[in-house]
């Protein structure tokens, strides 16, 4: 995918005294054969003396038009606001804007979430985002998505958000390999604010789910979608949203 040149310096034996010592820096991309339970294989990287250059937007795994990243098993179109449309070509089902970013007030602890009366959410689907293709062969294709929100710099105590707003960079990298039936997505956050609380939401549109499974240490928890309604004198009041750790 690229090459830079790398510097390495440490103590030479033979010499006495550290010494430089020059390669070269790559990343790959590789398409790597099944390996047996327990098993390993090694890999060298030989140089030929010969490139290899793979034109944009012209192979077989992947989509002529821009900012679409498409395998055998999805079809991934990036909206100019950041958002993805993904569809999955085994059911035909498409789920609309997804990665779409939610940011709301939190004036509570960290175990307890709690907005201002006077609350305000902002979400990505406003934003104008930056896109750039990174690379895209027969193995893979990523591309970067670069926004910025405006979003409230605080909040009042628990009355209101902060009328004073401050930016919120986020960038999102987003890869399809070849035979991948996910897509796989990378985020950085420059958190400039507080009290606050940003969510990255990937809506269904399911319209018969009761019930939701979140991961969690040695176990999957399955919790009702419905919250319940409000407990009178109970100060943590059930929440409509559950807690995950690695799937939902």
């Amino acid at each position: 995918l690229d090459k830079a040149d790398a510097f390495d310096l440490r103590f030479n034996p033979k010499q006495g005294h550290p010494t430089t010592g020059k390669a070269k820096h790559v990343r790959v991309l590789a398409d790597i054969p099944e390996v047996e339970p327990f098993g390993w294989r090694r890999f060298h990287l030989v140089p030929d003396g010969t490139r290899t250059y793979y034109p944009t937007r012209r192979m077989f795994y992947h989509s002529p038009e821009p900012c679409v990243m498409e395998n055998e098993f999805l079809r991934c179109v990036i909206n100019p606001n950041g958002t993805v449309d993904m569809t999955d070509k085994l059911t035909g089902y498409t789920y609309i804007n997804q990665f779409t970013f939610e940011d709301n007030g939190d004036v509570e602890t960290m175990y307890v979430h709690l907005t201002p009366f006077s609350n305000k959410t902002v979400y990505s689907t406003g934003s104008q985002a930056d896109i750039s293709l990174i690379y895209d062969n027969p193995l893979g294709c990523q591309y970067e998505i670069s926004l910025v929100m405006h979003i409230p710099d605080g909040a009042n105590g628990t009355k209101k958000r902060s009328e004073y707003v401050t930016d919120l960079p986020i960038t999102l990298t987003l890869t399809l390999n070849k035979g991948a039936r996910r897509l796989d997505a990378d985020i950085k956050i420059d958190n400039r604010a507080r009290e606050h609380r940003l969510r990255v939401l990937f809506p269904t549109n399911l319209s018969s789910a009761d019930k939701s499974r979140g991961g969690q240490p040695f176990d999957v928890v399955e919790r009702p979608i419905h919250s319940e309604a409000n407990i009178i004198g109970v100060g943590e009041q059930p929440y409509p949203t559950h807690p995950m750790q690695d799937i939902c």
